[in-house]
């Protein structure tokens, strides 16, 4: 019989659940156990290679991941990895509903050791043991949608987590007021520079960002500054960092934003051409200030050789001629026609060819005249590229509507 929560740990009354999980060949140490003072005698037998039983120590309370991750831990044995592929009967888990239980830094890894998918069924058990009953403590104030509750305290390692990030943004989600969001993102703060690098967490910065008012979101801002100049470039060139300017760049003011702005503008020829640093640099063509756009116009115009045949780049070059006002789209194209060779350039390359298609679509006559000159010269070499073609067709269009 399955002891109530109250009856088995009266110290954390109804914050502690008992969830069923596929069956493993020992005990499995809790995060609920770990928090209760250091009994010898109830501590849970572990197995070793050896198939000898010893008594397992506590985690240590100060290593919080660790604990996370006791629940895991027995699967590291090649032993118990075989164990839980056997079949014997066909008692199916959802996935996802011990996932809403059970916090995600002892879901994760569990499920993924055992051959599942997240959101897939699991019918694996174990034929030595009998299914056990896992205690799990989760006290807090804010309750996401995955039932885990996120605290200030334990925000930090959900964020990291593959699916405790999904759990911490719920909580952003669907908090009650911004009051909360304010406490629940203490646990963040001093960590921005991690967490925005982080393949997980980095979607937590974002939904945070999301769901709160411009004037909260400055210390983010802030943590970025103070790594200097070239600390805030490598957000810019960071796979999962980058998205957290492009953010900040969307919903805070350009006030607020200026200073993380001012190094990206200084290195802005060579953020155009790196694989991430040209989303950022087409977010503030988008929503930087009428200064900032003109400077960016100013380093294009200067680098126009380098620019025009980069794939990178020609996406901040597309992105300038459908937001940037008839004068400074004049200035760029001309800048284009003056360096022999970038239209056809441009022509041949899969982001060019659509950056130069949007700077011919109004331009003025002697600009379109001058763009078909240099093209015409190198048909033969058009016809035979596909996006070659694809300008060559839409010019013929524009001639003969």
């Amino acid at each position: 019989m399955i002891p109530s929560a109250s009856q088995a740990f009266p110290m954390f009354g109804q914050h502690v659940v008992f969830v069923p999980l596929v069956a493993s060949p020992q005990p499995l140490l809790t995060n609920a156990q770990a928090s209760l003072p250091h009994n010898p005698a109830a501590q849970p037998l572990q197995a070793t290679r050896s198939g000898a039983r010893r008594a397992a120590p506590l985690a240590d309370a100060t290593a919080p991941r660790r604990q996370a991750l006791c629940l895991a831990e027995h699967l590291e044995e090649p032993m118990h990895r075989n164990a839980l592929s056997g079949c014997s009967g066909r008692s199916q888990y959802r996935i996802g509903a011990a996932s809403e239980a059970l916090p995600s830094l002892l879901t994760g890894r569990l499920w993924h050791e055992a051959g599942n998918t997240r959101g897939a069924t699991c019918t694996r058990q174990s034929k030595f043991l009998p299914e056990h009953q896992v205690a799990i403590a989760m006290p807090g104030t804010v309750q996401g949608s995955k039932q885990c509750r996120v605290t200030a305290e334990n925000i930090l390692h959900l964020s990291r987590d593959r699916d405790g990030c999904h759990v911490a943004q719920a909580a952003f989600e669907e908090a009650a007021n911004d009051e909360t969001r304010n406490i629940l993102v203490q646990g963040l703060k001093g960590h921005i520079y991690e967490v925005a690098q982080c393949p997980h967490g980095n979607h937590v910065l974002q939904k945070y960002v999301t769901t709160m008012r411009p004037s909260a979101c400055t210390f983010i801002v802030d943590e970025f500054i103070a790594r200097g100049a070239e600390g805030v470039c490598k957000v810019a060139r960071h796979k999962y960092a980058s998205r957290i300017i492009q953010r900040l760049l969307e919903h805070l003011t350009p006030t607020q934003v200026a200073a993380l702005v001012e190094p990206l503008l200084i290195d802005a020829a060579a953020l155009m051409q790196q694989r991430y640093g040209t989303y950022v640099l087409q977010h503030i063509v988008e929503f930087g200030t009428e200064a900032q756009k003109q400077r960016v116009v100013v380093t294009m115009r200067a680098h126009m050789h380098e620019l025009c045949v980069n794939n990178d780049a020609c996406m901040v070059l597309g992105k300038a001629f459908e937001q940037l006002n008839a004068h400074l789209r004049a200035a760029l194209l001309q800048a284009i026609l003056q360096h022999r060779g970038a239209v056809v350039a441009m022509a041949f390359m899969r982001r060019g060819h659509v950056a130069l298609i949007s700077a011919l679509e109004d331009a003025t006559e002697a600009h379109f005249e001058e763009a078909c000159f240099q093209l015409e010269e190198q048909s033969v070499a058009l016809r035979s590229m596909r996006y070659g073609r694809v300008v060559q067709n839409w010019i013929q269009e524009r001639k003969n509507p």
